[in-house]
């Protein structure tokens, strides 16, 4: 029990810290890293064990990234295809939630990964570091938790999508969405 209660603590504290950090300025984008690419991956990193409790998991946060860009014409690559081809840049996202009375804190992190070579020495291969990112929260009620997560969760997914197109024009002349 007090490894749990130290645990609650620990992630309360590093949860407001980025609450405070996420509130405070938004993460630096650098659109020029999506430079290029034709298709991209969804992952779905870690998801604190109170989000869990509120009914968000793999499955419902895969589904709802992997249909929000699809529907925005960009394109998804299975789970599947992305586990076997490792070259494939993916978006991670990641889902802290805790609760101190009488609030839940949230963050919502989403990050580009993908496999890159370090050029002090290209024969160091490293999978999975950030380039654009983004970080948003929020404190509230449970009263609308569930959907403020999902608002807040579009609204970071219309950020890549904005970011992806400013440097992948379509084909065509017009954008997904814009008439």
């Amino acid at each position: 029990m007090k490894n749990f209660k130290l645990l609650f603590f620990c992630t309360t504290l590093v949860l407001s810290l980025l609450l405070t950090c996420a509130k405070a300025e938004n993460v630096p984008n650098d659109r020029k890293a999506l430079r290029g690419i034709k298709r991209i991956g969804v992952q779905i990193g870690e998801i604190s064990p109170c989000a869990k409790e509120k009914g968000i998991n793999r499955k419902y946060l895969r589904k709802n990234i992997e249909s929000k860009l699809r529907s925005d014409g960009i394109t998804v690559v299975s789970h599947d295809e992305l586990e076997k081809n490792h070259e494939i840049p993916y978006l991670l996202i990641t889902v802290l939630l805790s609760y101190s009375e009488p609030t839940y804190s949230y963050v919502l992190m989403l990050s580009l990964n993908e496999k890159v070579h370090l050029a002090r020495d290209p024969k160091i291969i490293s999978s999975a570091i950030p380039w654009w990112r983004i970080m948003k929260g929020d404190h509230l009620a449970n009263l609308g938790l569930l959907e403020e997560v999902d608002r807040t969760l579009i609204q970071i997914l219309n950020e890549f999508t904005r970011d992806y197109f400013a440097v992948n024009p379509p084909e065509s002349t017009a954008q997904p969405g814009v008439k």
